[in-house]
């Protein structure tokens, strides 16, 4: 339990520090913030939110980018790009979503529309699947205006893996490196 605490609380201080990234300023007035939050149902079966200082293998984690432009023109070409972190599976959007993720990648190199899809042999030939949530590691919104005084959100819902390989892949430093909000 202790790991999975150790290596939500990297990820989520990782991506917090990597907003500021110098690609973050690419457009000065745009200042970014990253909230974690556990899904948390209460006793009369609701879904609430809390601040996600830990979380369990099974827990579902809502990370919230919010963009806004403090400046006196409109903010133009934005490309959020937020990570799944290392050791937890994307879970496609969600209600309440305004804004679902245009582009998605495996690999942070190459992106395509989502949903992604791969070709697989099989004994009737080769065939088209769609990629498993589970599989997305980047997920990128294309944000073509940012008005002045303005205020945008994305959210990436990810769950906390229930497979041991997985989270045990990368170590807490792998994990944390890869986390990170770009704005360019």
């Amino acid at each position: 339990m202790k790991s999975h605490r150790s290596a939500l609380r990297a990820a989520c201080l990782a991506a917090a520090l990597a907003a500021l990234h110098p690609l973050a300023w690419s457009q000065a007035n745009v200042q970014t913030e990253l909230v974690a939050e556990k899904l948390v149902r209460t006793p009369a079966g609701e879904v609430s939110r809390q601040p996600a200082a830990a979380a369990r293998p099974g827990d579902t984690v809502v990370y919230t980018a919010k963009y806004r432009n403090s400046g006196k023109d409109a903010a133009r070409a934005l490309v959020a790009t937020v990570p799944v972190p290392a050791g937890m599976d994307y879970q496609g959007t969600q209600p309440g979503d305004k804004l679902a993720p245009a582009l998605a990648s495996l690999d942070g190199r190459s992106f395509a529309p989502v949903p992604l899809t791969r070709k697989v042999r099989s004994p009737q030939g080769e065939v088209v699947q769609q990629v498993p949530l589970a599989e997305y590691r980047f997920l990128r919104w294309n944000l073509p205006e940012l008005a002045a005084g303005a205020t945008v959100s994305v959210l990436l819902a990810a769950r906390v893996s229930t497979n041991p390989r997985a989270a045990a892949s990368q170590s807490v430093t792998e994990k944390a490196d890869r986390s990170h909000v770009v704005l360019w």
